[in-house]
């Protein structure tokens, strides 16, 4: 039996050996060292947050909204009047939401649901 015991013991041995060596295979071959092509963390979000970034998507933000405005008009002008002629209450339903730096906006959406629901 201790010829049993010892060679389980080796067999425990050689797999802690192997599963070390590929681990370390694998993290290396993982390190950022080795893949140039991948920005630095935050390099990104650096840029995103800059000054002109953020005025520059404010401004398109605001051109494609007024055009998205624009072309969907008549298409909500209808919505509009499809809830109007076939349940009362309000055309729209507005409720607070909670928005960037914890700042309250008011949210206007069409009412989809009844008006006297609970």
């Amino acid at each position: 039996m201790p010829f049993l015991s010892r060679s389980i013991d080796q067999i425990g041995k050689d797999a802690d050996e192997t599963s070390r060596r590929r681990a370390e295979s694998l993290t290396a071959s993982f390190s950022p060292q080795t893949s140039p092509k991948i920005p630095k963390t935050g390099t990104l979000v650096e840029r995103l947050s800059s000054f002109y970034a953020k005025r520059g998507k404010h401004l398109f933000d605001a051109i494609a909204a007024f055009f998205l405005i624009i072309i969907f008009a008549p298409l909500m002008g209808l919505i509009a009047i499809l809830i109007k002629l076939t349940s009362s209450g309000s055309v729209f339903f507005s409720h607070k939401r909670v928005g960037l730096n914890n700042e309250l906006f008011i949210m206007h959406k069409f009412r989809s649901l009844h008006d006297d629901t609970p």
